[in-house]
This record gives C-alpha cells, structure tokens and sequence, in this order.
C-alpha cells in the first residue's frame, strides 16, 4: 500500500483518497490568465504593464458611458406591436 498499514495490517487511508482525478490540463489550473506576448517569451515589463493600463482606462471609459445611459429610456421588444396602452381596451 502507498500509505502504510496500521497494525493489524490494513491500509491507511491516504489524505487525498476520493479526490477527483484532472482529465485535461484545464482542469489542473494550468490555464490561467495568459500573459502578454507570443508562445514561448513574454513581452517586456514595460510592454505589459502598458497594455494594462490602456486595458484599465478603456474600461472605465465603457463603465462612465455606461452610467450615463442609465438615465435614457429605453425600448423593451419591438416598437410596431401597435398594443394597446392599458389592458382595458383589449
């Protein structure tokens, strides 16, 4: 046994028996939040941290655009459906 008998001879349960096995890599984790660059090198430091300031004020630039239309109306299916305003005249 890979984690030892107890003393009557049976095997002790090892800690991490039952634990899902990874089928695919993405399942290990090994695919997170890529970095910057081609296959096998990175881009520079600077390079980076460039792209993610340009990132950051792009988004915050959608987030202020965002907020300002919270004030519009806005139009709910479709416009020629010619239905009546209240319900009493159906």
């Amino acid at each position: 046994p890979l984690g030892g008998m107890d003393v009557h001879g049976h095997a002790i349960p090892l800690a991490y028996q039952g634990a899902p096995v990874p089928k695919r890599m993405n399942q290990l984790g090994s695919a997170g939040h890529s970095v910057a660059g081609s296959l096998l090198t990175p881009d520079p430091v600077e390079e980076t941290v460039a792209l993610q300031t340009a990132w950051t004020e792009n988004h915050q630039t959608e987030v202020d655009r965002m907020n300002e239309r919270r004030g519009e109306p806005t139009l709910a299916g479709r416009p020629d459906a010619r239905r009546p305003a209240s319900g009493a005249d159906a």
